[in-house]
């Protein structure tokens, strides 16, 4: 193992440049190393490290004493134990972490002193202990840190495709493509390419631009040929297509690799300390002693100076979504949206289906009035989604009868989002727009906008876009599960929390395209990926929900919220673990239902806000609250690991410039233990009826924790919450001995 694996405390003045061979960590406990490889210039100070890949040329420089940590796994051994690692490149510096990545780079680095620390103790079959936890930093980093460019191995063919393979690094100078090789081997294109898919995961065409840009790069640091002859001897047909492979698998030019990688004048100065160097050894136990025992997650002290500046809070109506008109008939459905009208104070109700021809005739239509008169009589507007496929030949009908049963005044003060289908036709929808304009003089008219099939329109002679004149607003969907996620925890956290703003400036492109600028409503929308009971059980969501309806509040004219109507069975699995859903059964409430209340109960003036905390002010001696942590990470990575302290915020607020007296302190906290039913769900069988005592059970399992207390304040009021992870607390303040 000695061979294979090098541990070894060091320190640099310079190292002058070298090539790595094998995946190498290094990872400061004192002072500051600066580590240089081709397009990355890195500053690492005290507990940040840094991985650096195989065959990567780099630089080790300090302006001070330092001592860190090396780790270093050579290339055969890794082959030899985990071949599918051994060619990957990761991307792994804990410099740029977050609070939502934080965790997984404080996974790496453990790892990293838990084998050095084995290394150095040397109990009886240490060695073995050391390879398994490097095994598991190799799992860590495949998963979370690794890029999309990896290297070619044969050793993850099969017999079928290893003669393609070899004949590929032969050749790969000729010029190739996969009609070509495949009918030199008697392969239809579709196989093969289905065979690179299925045994490497990756493409022909990416196969063979790693086969040339390895070759091309080895060529850089040992040949002074010109980039054009390196682009040109390895294959690619341009140098300006050589340039753009290789900065995207090495970011940087090969110009900028080829200078930083050139050896330096000085000769380079031994960087390594000797392992047994008694004053590294304590540093190195004393670090790892402290790293085990201080609270991991990010901590903040905020004072707040009353009144300050308040500014209007701004929050955007809330959509009750009951879904087709149909299932909210029942009697239990009306109570549930009679209660979440009273208790979240929705504004506009989303229905779907009430222009469709009924087959039961005159009763049905019957109990579909006077549905619509209760909503209307809650003084809940009206959205109504009209699907043209199924309802455009019924819409005249219908609208005269609502006429006859409410009259035109109060059907111009709802709205009707017209829906063209998977076909999106903006004739039809054009002409469904007009007969609702005819008949609805000052109604509003919108569309249903899906990105993936956005309506069509027809251009007029003259006319240089297709222009929707008709568009008072659009209604839009918004799901990460219809995209597929990015695999390495950079690029999750980032796609995931800017997913819905991603999604609305799509929209807005497409009604700048068509010269329609319209407010939007978001109604269709979700929390990460995924519909398991893991994902919207398990991984608790109420901060991921009020970060994105707070991030979103100054973009949109309205959110929806789906109201999962109680019924006797389920219909559909999902709809136990939609993380939207904002009833399961009876009285069982989701996440969601707390967070909208929350919004809800805050103050109409904002007099403080930063990420993760708002300060709002109702009236003179009132103030609530809102603080949460969002982490936008993969619910996979580890569900064992949300037990831990290091996914935990903890915020001190200070409140300074409260009038003296008694405050009343009211606090509700919902964490992944009491804001989630998922342990509760998963140890019942979902095949029987449930009883009143089960209900009961999940019933209280979801609700929040409430601590009241009385305090006497001379000014100065310091509220202290720890946060798990998503999890999230609302502070109620209110002056009570005036």
């Amino acid at each position: 193992m000695e061979e294979s694996i090098r541990i070894a405390l060091g320190s640099v003045e310079r190292s002058g440049s070298q090539m790595n061979s094998g995946l190498s960590i290094i990872l400061v406990l004192r002072g500051e190393v600066a580590l240089k490889t081709p397009g990355q210039n890195r500053s690492l100070t005290q507990s940040h490290y840094a991985v650096i890949n195989h065959n990567d040329v780099y630089i080790l420089d300090s302006t001070g004493p330092n001592v860190f940590l090396w780790v270093s796994m050579d290339q055969p051994w890794l082959e030899f134990v985990c071949p599918e690692y051994a060619h990957g490149r990761y991307y792994c510096c804990s410099t740029v972490s977050n609070p939502a990545t934080q965790p997984l780079f404080d996974v790496v680095r453990q790892r990293v002193v838990r084998a050095a620390m084995l290394r150095y103790q040397r109990e009886e079959g240490y060695a073995l202990l050391v390879q398994a936890e490097l095994m598991q930093l190799l799992h860590t980093l495949s998963l979370h840190f690794r890029s999309d460019a990896r290297r070619p191995s044969l050793a993850e063919a099969s017999g079928r495709l290893k003669p393609v393979l070899e004949y590929m690094n032969r050749n790969f100078r000729e010029p190739m493509t996969l009609e070509s090789v495949s009918a030199g081997f008697y392969l239809s294109d579709a196989h093969l390419a289905r065979l690179f898919r299925k045994e490497l995961n990756m493409t022909f065409v990416e196969y063979l631009t790693a086969l040339r840009l390895e070759s091309a790069r080895r060529e850089l640091l040992y040949t002074r040929d010109s980039i054009t002859r390196l682009a040109l001897n390895n294959g690619f047909s341009s140098v300006k297509s050589f340039n753009q492979y290789f900065r995207r698998s090495f970011d940087c030019s090969p110009a900028q690799y080829r200078r930083q990688a050139a050896p330096r004048p000085e000769p380079a100065k031994t960087f390594w300390l000797e392992a047994g160097a008694e004053d590294s050894l304590e540093l190195l136990a004393r670090f790892v002693e402290r790293y085990q025992h201080q609270p991991q997650g990010a901590g903040a002290r905020l004072q707040v100076d009353l009144p300050g500046r308040p500014a209007p809070l701004g929050l955007p109506p809330l959509v009750l979504d009951v879904g087709e008109l149909d299932s909210a008939l029942r009697e239990s459905a009306r109570r549930q949206i009679r209660e979440a009208r009273r208790r979240i104070g929705f504004t506009h109700v989303l229905i779907s289906g009430l222009f469709r021809k009924r087959q039961k005739g005159l009763l049905q239509r019957y109990d579909d009035m006077e549905l619509l008169a209760e909503l209307v009589g809650m003084e809940l507007t009206p959205m109504v989604v009209v699907n043209l496929e199924a309802e455009g030949d019924n819409l005249e009908h219908m609208l005269e009868v609502l006429a006859g049963q409410f009259g035109r005044r109060e059907l111009e003060g709802w709205l009707y989002a017209l829906d063209g289908g998977p076909s999106g036709a903006g004739e039809g929808l054009a002409q469904a727009a007009g007969l609702l304009r005819g008949r609805l003089p000052g109604g509003k008219v919108g569309l249903c906008v899906d990105l993936e099939r956005p309506p069509q329109w027809t251009r007029a002679a003259g006319e240089e876009k297709g222009r929707p004149q008709f568009t008072d607003f659009i209604v839009m969907s918004s799901d990460p599960n219809d995209t597929p996620p990015a695999g390495d925890a950079f690029s999750y956290e980032r796609f995931q929390k800017r997913y819905h703003q991603n999604q609305m400036n799509r929209v807005r492109g497409w009604m700048e395209e068509h010269g329609c600028m319209a407010p939007i409503y978001l109604i269709g929308w979700n929390t990460l990926t995924g519909r398991s009971l893991v994902e919207s059980g398990k991984f608790h969501r109420t901060a991921l929900i009020l970060d994105t309806l707070l991030m979103l509040r100054r973009d949109v004219a309205g959110y929806g919220i789906r109201l999962n109507l109680s019924q006797t069975e389920p219909e559909k699995m999902e709809h136990l673990t939609y993380p939207l859903s904002l009833y399961l059964y009876q009285d069982i409430k989701r996440p969601l239902f707390f967070a909208a209340q929350w919004l809800r109960s805050l103050g109409g003036m904002v007099v403080w806000e930063e990420p993760g905390v708002l300060a709002t002010q109702s009236q003179e001696g009132e103030y609530q609250v809102l603080m949460w942590h969002p982490c936008y990470i993969d619910p996979f990575f580890s569900l064992e690991d949300f037990q831990e302290d290091r996914y935990s915020r903890r915020v001190c607020l200070s409140l300074r410039g409260l009038s003296p007296g008694t405050y009343r302190v009211k606090r509700l906290y919902l964490d992944k233990d009491h804001g989630s039913t998922y342990s509760s769900w998963v140890k019942i069988d979902m095949a029987v009826q449930l009883d009143q005592d089960i209900l009961d059970h999940l019933s209280r399992a979801s609700n929040p924790d409430v601590v009241l207390d009385y305090r006497t304040v001379e000014g100065e009021l310091e509220l202290v919450q720890t946060l798990s992870l998503n999890g999230a607390a609302l502070w109620s303040i209110k002056r009570i001995d005036q």
